[in-house]
């Protein structure tokens, strides 16, 4: 199956608990207008009834829902208003999860899956994910982890068309540069039940950390 790629992925921002209506419309914005600038790609968590409103106002955001069994029926017109990504947890434990995604995925949207061991998705699911938020990272100091590292490259090795992000509970200068050198593709928030930046500027900060890092690593 052809796989769809983000040019840099990047997890940016929680608004599914916290940002709702008018607020989720203003950072939407901002994060759109600043991912524009620095020539990044992101992912914007949005609720499900956010996302025509969020589309209206953005353009280069890619629009991620939460998956919920609630939207089995509504998954096409959620697509048609502008959903891109649909963000799943633990996916090995759904039920019939090969037909779910299978289906998924010929509506055309991206599948991210946070998981705490991809080792242990099946194959057949990894065959139809695009990006996994890996929490193998959460507060434990970089130099403790060549067991993680090992994995990471084995993993990459073999599934060469899935991007990692690494999911932090707070994110900083130091956490993106560590992660990126590390290896990752990408860093966000662990899930979308905390509360990682409570301002906007803290929030657009970590975006221009993640340029400014990248440029760095390329340099």
């Amino acid at each position: 199956m052809e796989k769809r790629s983000l040019q840099i992925s990047f997890y940016c921002v929680n608004t599914q608990v916290l940002w709702k209506d008018e607020e989720a419309i203003k950072n939407a914005l901002l994060v759109d207008k600043k991912i524009a600038e620095l020539g990044l790609d992101a992912i914007f968590t949005s609720s499900a009834e956010d996302v025509v409103s969020v589309k209206k106002v953005t353009s280069k955001i890619r629009i991620g829902i939460v998956y919920d069994p609630v939207f089995l029926e509504k998954l096409e017109m959620i697509r048609r208003q502008g959903a891109e990504v649909l963000i799943f947890d633990e996916i090995e434990a759904c039920d019939n999860s090969d037909t779910l995604l299978q289906r998924i995925k010929e509506l055309g949207f991206l599948i991210l899956v946070r998981t705490r061991n991809p080792l242990d998705i099946p194959k057949s699911v990894l065959e139809m994910v695009d990006i996994i938020k890996w929490t193998f990272l959460e507060e434990i100091p970089f130099d403790n982890h060549e067991d993680e590292k090992k994995q990471l490259e084995q993993f990459k090795a073999k599934n060469q068309d899935i991007a990692i992000i690494y999911g932090a509970n707070t994110i900083s200068t130091n956490i993106v540069l560590n992660s990126l050198i590390m290896g990752v593709d990408g860093v966000g928030e662990e899930d979308c039940g905390r509360n990682t930046y409570e301002k906007r500027k803290e929030m657009l900060q970590v975006v221009n950390d993640y340029k400014n890092v990248q440029v760095f690593l390329n340099s």
